[in-house]
C-alpha cells in the first residue's frame, strides 16, 4: 500500500540545519496498523507527513500505490489527499462552528456532494465513531474523547483508504485512550483501512499494532512484528521504551554470574503460547531450572510468554536441542550473558 525508499528529510535554517530523518526505508501492507514510535524529536511526525506529502523528502521516494506521491501534480495530490485521513494529537477542531460542520468540513472542500448527502454522510460517520448525538453541539462542549471522536469522523468523512494518527491518544486519559484505540481497531476491521499510527507508547503499539518500526534521531533502528519488538527487542531504544512502558525486557539484576549456572530468556507466542512448555519441559527432559521472572499475555490479538530461568550450565544445549525437536512454534531461547 505504502512504500518509502531510502527518504531523508534536511531542514536548513540559515547556517544551522537539521537532519531529521536519513535514509528510511519501509514497506506498510495494505489493511494493516503500523505503527511508528520513537521519542521526543526523533522524526515521527515527519516521516507521518511525509505520506501525504505535507513534507516533501530531500531525498527518496514515497508511493501509494505504485503512485510517486512526489511526481503528482497539485490536482492529482488534491485528489490523493482526500484519499487519506489524518487525526490530529489536539483534534484540530475549529471551535466556532458545530461539530457537525466540523465533520463536514472536507465534504464541502473536496466538493463532489451535494449538501444534502454532506449531511448525510456526517451523520453516518458520527454514528460510526459513537456520537451520533452530538453533531448539533459546539467543541468546548464535548469532552476530550468526544473530541477526539469528532476527529476520527472528519477524518472518515471522504471514505479514505488510508489513516494516519499523530499521537491521537496522547492528550487523553487511560481510560479514554482504551476506547479509542478500540474504536480505531473496530474502524480499521469494518473499513478494510490501512492505519499508520505515530506514538511514543508501547502500550498503544502493543494494543493495536500488527508491525512497528522505531526511530530514534531519524534513523530506523528495529523494525518488524510487534511481538518480536517486544519479546526479542534488538536496539537499546526499544528496550528502554518497554521499561518505559512496563515492559521491561532485561534479565533480573544479579540474575547472571555464576559459572556454573546460566541465565536462559525464552519467548514465545502464537501456538506456543497456548501449550504447558515450563511444565513439559521438566516433565519430558528431567532438567531442574530455576524460574527467575516471568510474564504473559497478548500483543493485540496474538498471546505470549516470556520467562527467564536459571539452570545447570551443562543443560543449556539439552534444553535447546529438546525445544528444536518438540513439536513446539515461535519458541527463542537465548543465553543471557
Amino acid at each position: 500500500m505504502i512504500q518509502i525508499q531510502n527518504a531523508s528529510k534536511f531542514y536548513s535554517t540559515g547556517a544551522v540545519g537539521f537532519q531529521a530523518l536519513n535514509d528510511i526505508t519501509l514497506r506498510i501492507e495494505r489493511g494493516e496498523i503500523f505503527g511508528i514510535i520513537g521519542r521526543s524529536g526523533a522524526g515521527k511526525s515527519t516521516l507521518l507527513r511525509l505520506i501525504n506529502h505535507l513534507e516533501e523528502p530531500t531525498s527518496g521516494r514515497v508511493t501509494i500505490e505504485n503512485c510517486e506521491v512526489g511526481a503528482l501534480d497539485t490536482k492529482q495530490l488534491r485528489a490523493l489527499r482526500q484519499r487519506i485521513g489524518f487525526v490530529f494529537q489536539h483534534f484540530n477542531l475549529l471551535n466556532s462552528i458545530s461539530v457537525m460542520e466540523n465533520v463536514r468540513l472536507p465534504l464541502r472542500v473536496a466538493g463532489r456532494l451535494a449538501p444534502r448527502a454532506q449531511r448525510q454522510r456526517v451523520r453516518e460517520v458520527l454514528a460510526l465513531v459513537g456520537i451520533a448525538d452530538q453533531g448539533d453541539k459546539y467543541p468546548a462542549a464535548l469532552s476530550g474523547g468526544q473530541r477526539q471522536r469528532v476527529g476520527i469522523a472528519r477524518a472518515l468523512a471522504n471514505h479514505p483508504q488510508i489513516l494516519l494518527c499523530d499521537e491521537a491518544t496522547s492528550a487523553l486519559d487511560p481510560e479514554t485512550t482504551a476506547s479509542v484505540l478500540q474504536l480505531l481497531l473496530d474502524i480499521q476491521r469494518g473499513l478494510d483501512l490501512t492505519i499508520v499510527l505515530v506514538t511514543h507508547s508501547m502500550g498503544v503499539i502493543r494494543t493495536v499494532a500488527d508491525r512497528v518500526t522505531v526511530l530514534d534521531r531519524g534513523c530506523v533502528v528495529e523494525s518488524g512484528r510487534v511481538a518480536d519488538a517486544f519479546l526479542r527487542p534488538r536496539h537499546a531504544v526499544t528496550r528502554a521504551l518497554l521499561a518505559e512502558s512496563g515492559f521491561d525486557a532485561s534479565v533480573p539484576s544479579g540474575a547472571a554470574g555464576h559459572p556454573h549456572r546460566h541465565v536462559i530468556e525464552m519467548s514465545y507466542d502464537g501456538v506456543a503460547a497456548a501449550q504447558p512448555l515450563l511444565t513439559r519441559i521438566a516433565r519430558e527432559s528431567g532438567m531442574d531450572f530455576s524460574i527467575l521472572a516471568g510474564s504473559a499475555g497478548r500483543l493485540k490479538e496474538t498471546a505470549f510468554g516470556r520467562f527467564t530461568i536459571e539452570l545447570a550450565a551443562q543443560d543449556e544445549t539439552q534444553l535447546k536441542h529438546f525445544l528444536s525437536v518438540c513439536d513446539t512454534h515461535d519458541v527463542c531461547a537465548e543465553l543471557q550473558r
